[in-house]
């Protein structure tokens, strides 16, 4: 082959990896759509590649609807633990603490609530965000969620609280790896959930930190909580006859405080919500009386018919006295 053939040869494999490469860039870049982009936070939908990885395809319960409040109910019973450094880890087991502060859930509750609204059965939701608590620090607490039936799956790659193992050779040597010891769990009274292996996510080899819930039964424990008392009546303070304010007289045409109507409004709604969660319970606690009942039932026939029936004895022969010699 000659020079000039071997250079055109060259330059037309550079051109075709070029192309491949910006094929490759465009497609990832049209499977992922920014939804939040503010102060160093980012929300957005990507494509999920565990449901390539069965066969057939799985697909997830995209789009997904939820309030922003139920949002930050689901999000805020997750917990993280893990160490900052190896030695840490080894000397003691860390506490497990919130995966969002809750003034991160107020910020983040919405673009997630509107991510999941518009995420197709093929993608999932993903975050980042910096430690707003300590905007100075370089950790970021990134992951991904997607709904999957009644479950939602969660998975961390990075947190902000934990520092990642240092190597003395820079950021760019950082193993990704390093998990930082990071272990999920799950605040009571939600627990989660237990699924057979062929329903659990093909997560991708460096998604190793991930857990599971059932929304349905984290709204449910979140709607049924009773509120305490001081929460639900606000003692009034007591002032001296001296202090007390002189207010004038209402007319009859004068319509009464508007602020007091609201509170009064407030205290009926919050005592119809504790009236209607305690119906609720006792319901499930009579349909729960009548289960046992039919067990209890159910028990005792089983005893009856294991029992063995009594063996009948063939009637004994009359003895015969020997004859009188």
């Amino acid at each position: 082959m000659s020079v000039t053939h071997r250079k055109s040869f060259d330059h037309l494999l550079l051109t075709m990896v070029l192309l491949l490469a910006g094929l490759s860039a465009c497609e990832l870049f049209s499977r992922q759509r920014v939804v939040y982009n503010q102060q160093g936070i980012e929300i957005g939908i990507e494509h999920d590649p565990s449901t390539d990885r069965t066969s057939p395809p799985t697909h997830n319960s995209h789009p997904a609807r939820f309030a922003e409040e139920e949002v930050q109910q689901i999000l805020g019973v997750f917990q993280v633990a893990g160490y900052t450094g190896t030695l840490a880890g080894i000397i003691a087991d860390a506490r497990p603490s919130p995966v969002f502060t809750s003034a991160e859930l107020k910020i983040i509750a919405k673009p997630i609530a509107t991510a999941l609204s518009q995420a197709g059965p093929a993608d999932r939701v993903y975050f980042s965000l910096p430690n707003l608590e300590k905007p100075y620090v370089s950790e970021r607490t990134a992951g991904t969620l997607l709904v999957r039936d009644p479950y939602v799956h969660f998975m961390l790659t990075d947190h902000s609280s934990l520092v990642r193992t240092d190597t003395a050779g820079g950021d760019n040597d950082k193993d990704p790896r390093d998990t930082k010891g990071m272990r999920l769990s799950v605040r009571k009274p939600a627990r989660v959930a237990t699924l057979a292996p062929e329903d659990v996510p093909r997560w991708g080899p460096l998604e190793k930190v991930y857990t599971t819930v059932n929304f349905k039964e984290v709204l449910y424990a979140a709607a049924a909580s009773p509120k305490p008392v001081s929460q639900v009546i606000a003692p009034m303070p007591v002032l001296p006859p001296a202090a007390l304010p002189q207010t004038p007289p209402l007319s009859k045409s004068q319509p009464s405080s508007q602020t007091s109507m609201e509170t009064v409004d407030d205290l009926r709604m919050q005592i119809r919500e504790l009236t209607n969660s305690n119906l609720e319970l006792r319901e499930r606690l009579k349909e729960q009386g009548e289960l046992m009942t039919g067990l209890q039932e159910e028990l005792e026939r089983l005893r009856r018919d294991l029992k063995p029936a009594p063996s009948k004895k063939s009637p004994s022969k009359p003895k015969v006295s020997p004859p009188i010699q």
